[in-house]
């Protein structure tokens, strides 16, 4: 059948991804995670949302033994969602741990605030606004990006939107000097729907 061949290729291709910007930033689910937090829960796989259905998920990704509190808020006009560490989980075909799909307005604005906290309070915030329209799928990628000479930050595929900001350091957090947070967007294609054009 078409429509499960085209969401299986849509799944692989969105694990290649993810996978390959891990590799490329040396990054990894955090190794441990400190009291307090919520491990991330390990699952078989995400369910797309019905066909139809706009979503956006948020997922953290950081260097090994970096673990800063996650903090998002998911706005897009008609409700505010917000979501911290303990929603985050990993499963099969996403290993860095992410929200479930949140369900969106299908017209308007999405507007996303991450924070990622530490022992001390705030070590870095920034935001994006992003079009919603029916049946858009929105994948927010919050990545703590150790720069090293030589070394580009990680590219990102198909986003279409992103940000960089400096992170104050945090060492009980394993979060360095010169860290970044690099916060992006991108578009997953729907249930259905063919593989969106590479940008």
């Amino acid at each position: 059948m078409r429509v499960p061949t085209v969401m299986r290729k849509a799944a692989r291709i969105e694990t290649r991804l993810a996978m390959l910007a891990a590799l490329s930033a040396g990054c990894a689910p955090p190794a441990a995670v400190p009291p307090g937090d919520a491990a991330p829960a390990a699952v078989s796989g995400d369910a797309l949302p019905a066909a139809g259905t706009s979503a956006a998920r948020v997922t953290l990704t950081a260097p090994v033994g970096a673990t800063p509190r996650l903090d998002a808020v998911l706005d897009d006009g008609a409700a505010a969602r917000r979501v911290t560490t303990g929603d985050l989980r990993a499963t099969a075909d996403v290993p860095a741990p992410h929200t479930a799909w949140l369900a969106t307005a299908s017209r308007g604005t999405l507007r996303v605030r991450v924070t990622l906290g530490g022992a001390a309070g705030a070590l870095g915030a920034d935001s994006l606004a992003l079009p919603l329209a029916p049946g858009w799928l929105w994948s927010v990628e919050a990545l703590v990006h150790r720069p090293a000479p030589g070394i580009p930050a990680p590219p990102c595929f198909g986003c279409a939107a992103e940000t960089r900001t400096p992170l104050r350091a945090d060492a009980s957090r394993g979060i360095a000097a010169g860290d970044v947070l690099l916060l992006r967007a991108a578009r997953v294609p729907a249930p259905g729907q063919a593989p969106l054009p590479p940008t």
